[in-house]
C-alpha cells in the first residue's frame, strides 16, 4: 500500500550543475526579479556572480563538507551565495536573520557544527553574539571581492575535481533545514543533492514548469517550502520573483505577471482575484484550505493543487489536483519516487 509511482526522471545531478545547464540554454533569460527597485539578473549574470563568490569563499578557506550559515535577506546576492557554496561543495544552512530569535540561532549554530557564516553587512551586529556562542569565521558581503573577472587558479582546479566526482557527487549534503521546534528543540534535517534533484524533477512534471514561467518566491528561504519555489524555477530557465517586505506580494503577482506559485491557503486569501489574471497554477500547503476557497480557485485557475510535505521528506510528500466539482478537501496521493 505504500508503493509510490516510480518515474524515470533525468539522471540526478548536483543542483548547481542543473542550474548551469539551464543557464547554458537560457543565458539571456531573466533568472531573478526583485520587486523592490525592479532589480533583475539574467542566468548568465548569476553564473558569473556565483563563480566569483565561489572563488572568494574557497580563498577564505571553505572546503568540501563545511557547513555554512547564511544570514541574508532574500535577494539576487543571497541566491548567488547559495549556488557558490554548492560549487565548493559546502552545506547551506539558511537563517532568516530578521525573524530568528537569538536562542534559535544559538541552537542551530551548535547543532549544525557550522564553521563559517556568510553575512550581509546589515547583519554584522550579530557577529559579536555569534562569536560568543561558538568559534566561527564570519565573512561579510563587503569583504567578498566580486568585481574582477579572474578566478583563483586553485579554486578552478578544485572545481574541476568536483565536476569529475573526485571530491563530491549527487549524494553529497546540500542543505540543512531546521524544523519549527514546536514540540521541542528544532531538528536539523540534511538533504542531499539527490533529494533536491528528485524534488526538482517531480515539480517540473507536476506543475509543467517551463522557461516562460514566472514563479513567486513566497516563503522565507529558511523554510523548507522554499525548496520547491526556488530550485525547480532556476533549473528550467524560468524567472523567480522576489517580493520584499516593503511591497505586498499580491502586488508583486500583478506587477511581475506571476504565472505559478506555492503558498499557504491563508496567504492566498489575501490575493485580490481581480489582479492576478496572469496566474495559471497554484499549489497550497502548510494548512488546509476551506472547501469554498478551494472550489473558487480551482474554477479560476488552469490547475489548483493541495499538498503536504514535512521537512524530513524534502519539502513534499503528498499532493493532488483539486477540481471545482469536488465536495471535500484532501491532500491527494504520494508523490513520485
Amino acid at each position: 500500500w505504500n508503493q509510490t509511482v516510480e518515474v524515470d526522471f533525468p539522471k540526478p545531478e548536483r543542483i548547481e550543475i542543473l542550474f548551469e545547464c539551464a543557464a547554458e540554454k537560457y543565458g539571456t533569460h531573466v533568472a531573478i526579479e526583485e520587486s523592490q527597485g525592479e532589480k533583475r539578473c539574467t542566468y548568465r549574470e548569476l553564473v558569473s556572480l556565483s563563480d566569483k563568490l565561489a572563488s572568494c569563499i574557497f580563498a577564505e578557506g571553505a572546503r568540501s563538507g563545511d557547513r555554512v550559515m547564511v544570514f541574508f535577506d532574500k535577494s539576487i546576492e543571497m541566491f548567488a551565495v547559495v549556488i557558490a557554496l554548492w560549487k565548493v561543495n559546502c552545506v547551506f544552512v539558511p537563517v532568516d536573520a530578521p525573524k530568528t530569535p537569538h536562542s534559535r540561532i544559538a541552537y542551530m549554530l551548535n547543532d549544525s557544527k557550522a564553521t563559517l557564516a556568510l553575512c550581509h553587512d546589515k547583519y554584522l551586529k550579530l557577529e559579536e553574539q555569534i562569536r560568543e556562542l561558538r568559534s566561527i569565521k564570519i565573512l561579510p558581503w563587503s569583504k567578498l571581492e566580486v568585481t574582477g573577472d579572474s578566478l583563483d587558479p586553485e579554486y578552478k582546479q578544485y572545481r574541476a575535481s568536483i565536476l569529475k566526482g573526485d571530491i563530491a557527487n549527487v549524494e553529497s549534503e546540500a542543505s540543512i533545514f531546521y524544523t519549527s521546534g514546536t514540540t521541542g528543540n528544532p531538528k536539523g534535517v540534511l538533504h542531499s543533492h539527490r533529494n533536491i534533484a528528485n524534488l526538482i524533477g517531480w515539480w517540473h512534471r507536476q506543475v509543467e514548469m517551463n522557461a516562460h514561467d514566472k514563479f513567486l518566491q513566497f516563503s522565507s528561504y529558511s523554510f523548507i517550502m522554499s525548496l520547491r519555489q526556488i530550485w525547480p524555477t532556476l533549473t528550467c530557465g524560468a524567472c523567480l520573483v522576489l517580493p520584499t517586505h516593503s511591497i505586498d506580494f499580491g502586488e508583486a503577482i500583478y506587477r511581475h505577471k506571476v504565472t505559478k506559485m506555492a503558498l499557504t491557503p491563508s496567504a492566498l486569501q489575501t490575493v485580490d482575484p481581480q489582479r492576478c489574471s496572469s496566474l495559471q497554477q497554484v499549489q497550497v500547503a502548510g494548512e488546509a484550505p476551506t472547501l469554498q476557497a478551494a472550489q473558487f480557485w480551482a474554477q479560476k485557475l488552469d490547475k489548483f493543487f493541495i499538498g503536504l510535505g514535512p521537512t524530513e521528506l524534502t519539502a513534499h510528500a503528498w499532493t493532488g489536483q483539486f477540481t471545482s466539482y469536488m465536495t471535500s478537501v484532501n491532500i491527494g496521493y504520494p508523490v513520485c519516487n
